[in-house]
């Protein structure tokens, strides 16, 4: 409704507890920012060291606010290859931690950001069955660590339609709750979301054999 279309709207912002962006996303009316949460930023050679995004739910909770943590490596040499088993099992350990130490917050995650961009795949040809196996493993690791995360698959840029049918008959949902698009536009004419969005609907039905939610995770 939109009594609780509020809850539902977000801002993207890099990783930062700069309160000025922070109260002015709130008092625009957002109460989710999307953020990145980043492996290399996070695993040592100690373990995992969370502590700047803890800063950053501190004063996302101080704020009433949650977030939607994008779960990922570095776009350019990642440091485990998700083209592995080893490495998506690297991959899951730290995306079971987080979401373990974040279990109970006013916390969501997404699976990567446009896997279907080389640019976003580490420089490779974009591969509908690597995304899929990895995000498969991930949310099953997000699971174990918290069984009531809310996960979406990666927001997949430019209503790429083969791709999401691909990734999707692939099992790229697995237990996901919601299948993340981004709603940009190629002849930048927003009108023409009318079209893509149900076609990209009935896509993801067909695949899924549900009427899963879609979260648009990007537009602008």
């Amino acid at each position: 409704s939109m009594q609780n279309l509020p809850a539902r709207i977000g801002i993207a912002q890099v990783p930062d507890i700069n309160p000025a962006p922070l109260d002015q996303a709130k008092a625009a009316g957002a109460r989710i920012i999307r953020t990145d949460l980043i492996l290399e930023d996070v695993e040592t050679s100690s373990g995992y060291n969370f502590q700047q995004y803890d800063a950053l739910l501190a004063a996302l909770d101080a704020r009433g606010m949650g977030a939607l943590f994008i779960v990922r490596q570095y776009y350019t040499s990642p440091r485990y290859s998700l083209a592995t088993n080893a490495g998506i099992t690297s991959f899951g350990y730290f995306a079971e931690a987080a979401a373990r130490r974040y279990a109970g917050r006013n916390v969501r995650y997404e699976v990567w950001n446009e896997p279907d961009e080389a640019g976003f795949w580490g420089g490779r040809t974009p591969s509908a069955a690597e995304y899929a196996a990895m995000s498969s493993a991930t949310i099953a690791a997000i699971r174990r660590g918290d069984p009531a995360a809310k996960v979406s698959t990666a927001g997949i840029s430019m209503f790429m339609y083969q791709y999401i049918s691909d990734a999707l008959n692939a099992g790229a949902a697995s237990t996901a709750d919601a299948i993340g698009l981004h709603g940009y536009r190629e002849a930048r004419e927003p009108e023409s979301v009318s079209e893509t969005l149900p076609l990209s609907r009935k896509i993801i039905g067909a695949a899924l054999g549900d009427n899963r939610p879609v979260w648009m995770t990007e537009w602008g």
